[in-house]
């Protein structure tokens, strides 16, 4: 390799700055009774060590937190089980290596070179080695059974990234063009719980549930007995750890058991681990976590007044705030405001491919949406549904964010109705019925739809879609909304069916990875214009070709992954943040609303400021391995 960057060097210093300290290595005193090799032979030749956010840990307890539902994997699953290669560090902006003790970038940013850490082992003591890599790359991303759509973040000019296996600790991922968004997604994409992540696919085990390593035909009976149509839906199975308990992991606690039919999933510290603190403590801390399915909030706020919760920080809004402040005392927990990343709690998406040609023509008029903005009282919305704790502001990113230009945040955001009134009779939307709808250039009422999922995750929808539809009446339109089914919501966003759509606007600290949130990227995500996405994400195999500023958005991306230069890449990052924002392709309601976090008193290394994120892998950047029980 021809240089180390000075990414990567910043990115070394946690695991560098310990080499020549010997340590003498601890261990739980749960582990000292178990048949288990010693604690030296089970750690890494250079065990990654964690500086502690604020004491050295004593060990034990068992740490209780909820979920809504089995498989939230969006929040307490990929917070616990997220080690990726490389990872964000704590501020959530930069990295740190992982199990990749360290990687190395060629001077043309098409080659990356990882070492991973030698002596890592799974949690049932097998070597993690390179054949791991290899049989997460070549068996399950390039098999179309398991993967029938390989991962875009992981091509490179249309085609997969190569992998090249050095050694038993040394590979590449070697690119056709740079991509200056390589690493950002190895620490998000292939850091969760999601089937892309390197941790999920130890060879060893999933092997025996593979046909190019046992019989097919003896593997298909097998699934069968089970109840399973497929050998790859058998090995999805075998391969998730929410259901699985039997797979090996890399992460600080194993499961202890599967989730069906189950209230409550326990994880057990997993006496492989491969992290140290300061001292040479092998982490956890924490012998035990106790996970209970809670679909109510309302049950939930009352265990945790109860004092029946140790920590919280994936199901609590600003409207759960002063209930639990009010029982902060007597619960025996404290209550954290942890940053968001969510340039809007909510936004709404026009439907750019509607079915009726004139609504499409409106809604693809760019100052239709700036009328509809600027009628938005988001000082109102503020106080009344985020306890005036949130900004008022378009659906951009993060201002923390370099990416965002001075005023962009506030771009139609202003409360002008009596100007959106203007600009719609001057759109020829003048005439209205006896009701006092206007009426469509075709005579018919201006009338359409907000659907919108059942969801408190990103604050009260409910809320906020009954004040925005009140302002849309009040230009004269006729408006509808209609709550549904987050699986509906999400089945619906794949069609051109709908009217308007709504969610949130993400990636606020990271707008370039899956940058759905700046242009049509994905479907699904699509910002109302789903042909558009299917083009891009199918390479133009698919969809509809944009024109103008969304299809300008799209090149200027390609130009931002391309550019080596980071100050000029900088630039190119602006422009293209700025055009996203003046097309408004979603319009923005409040944003950065801060994230109630529950934590008990006792629970520490949790840290009082922090950002939450789902492109950091929800609390993964934390460090939970390291929370304990002052005793």
């Amino acid at each position: 390799m021809k240089r180390l960057t000075k990414l990567v060097l910043a990115a070394l210093v946690i695991s560098l700055m310990m080499v020549g300290t010997v340590f003498a290595y601890q261990q739980a005193p749960m582990l000292d009774n178990m048949d288990l090799p010693p604690i030296e032979e089970r750690l890494p030749e250079n065990p990654m060590v964690l500086p502690v956010f604020e004491a050295i840990g004593q060990y034990g307890g068992t740490l209780r937190m909820s979920m809504k539902d089995p498989f939230s994997t969006g929040a307490v699953h990929s917070g616990f089980f997220s080690e990726p290669l490389v990872k964000w560090d704590p501020t959530g902006t930069g990295f740190e290596a992982n199990l990749a003790e360290k990687w190395e970038v060629s001077e043309d940013g098409l080659v990356y070179r990882f070492y991973l850490r030698k002596g890592v082992k799974w949690s049932d003591g097998v070597p993690l080695t390179t054949e791991d890599i290899e049989f997460w790359y070549y068996d399950n991303l390039l098999n179309t059974d398991l993967t029938p759509a390989f991962p875009v973040w992981l091509s490179s000019g249309g085609e997969p990234v190569e992998l090249h296996i050095i050694d038993d600790y040394t590979f590449e991922f070697r690119l056709k063009e740079p991509n200056a968004v390589f690493i950002d997604n190895l620490a998000f994409q292939a850091g969760g719980a999601a089937f892309h992540s390197i941790m999920t696919v130890p060879k060893h085990y999933l092997k025996n549930f593979h046909p190019d390593y046992v019989d097919p035909d003896e593997l298909l009976a097998k699934a069968q007995a089970d109840g399973f149509d497929t050998w790859y839906d058998y090995y999805y199975e075998k391969r998730d750890f929410r259901i699985n308990p039997d797979i090996p992991v890399l992460t600080a606690w194993k499961p202890e058991s599967g989730l069906v039919g189950r209230e409550i999933q326990y994880w057990t510290r997993n006496p492989y681990y491969w992290k140290v603190d300061e001292a040479g403590n092998q982490l956890p801390y924490i012998d035990r976590v106790a996970v209970r399915i809670v679909g109510e909030r309302e049950i939930l706020n009352m265990m945790i007044a109860n004092g029946e919760i140790d920590l919280d920080f994936a199901n609590m809004t600003l409207p759960d705030y002063p209930f639990l402040k009010e029982h902060e005392e007597s619960g025996g927990y404290r209550v954290l405001l942890w940053k968001s990343a969510f340039g809007s709690q909510l936004q709404l998406f026009p439907n750019l491919f509607h079915q009726d040609p004139v609504m499409r023509e409106l809604f693809n008029n760019r100052d239709f949406r700036i009328a509809l903005s600027l009628a938005i009282n988001r000082e109102e919305i503020n106080e009344f549904c985020f306890l005036g704790l949130a900004t008022p502001r378009a659906a951009v990113i993060s201002n923390v964010s370099p990416y965002l230009r001075p005023g962009l945040d506030q771009l139609y955001a202003e409360y002008d109705p009596a100007k959106a009134n203007a600009m719609l009779d001057e759109l020829g939307l003048d005439k209205r019925n006896a009701a006092g709808i206007r009426l469509r250039p075709d005579g018919k009422p201006l009338q359409f739809v907000i659907e919108y999922p059942m969801t408190s995750e990103f604050g009260p929808y409910d809320d906020i879609i009954d004040f925005v539809a009140g302002y849309w009446r009040d230009l004269g339109i006729d408006v509808a909304v209609k709550p549904l089914g987050i699986s509906i919501h999400f089945d619906r966003s794949y069609t051109t069916e709908m009217d308007f759509t709504v969610w949130a606007d993400g990636r606020g600290l990271h707008p370039f990875i899956q940058p759905s949130y700046v242009f049509p990227a994905e479907p699904g995500r699509s910002n109302g214009a789903l042909e558009y996405a299917r083009w891009w994400n199918t390479g133009g195999k698919e969809g509809i070709k944009p024109e103008g500023d969304i299809l300008r958005m799209m090149e200027l991306y390609q130009e931002f992954v391309k550019e080596p230069d980071p100050d000029v890449r900088l630039e190119i990052g602006r422009d293209l943040i700025e055009l996203s924002a003046r097309t408004i392709l979603g319009i923005g309601t409040v944003g950065l609303a801060p994230i109630p976090v529950v934590a008990k008193d006792n629970l520490r290394n949790v840290p009082e400021d922090a950002t939450r994120d789902w492109v950091l892998v929800m609390i993964g950047h934390l460090r939970p391995e390291q929370y304990f029980f002052a005793q």
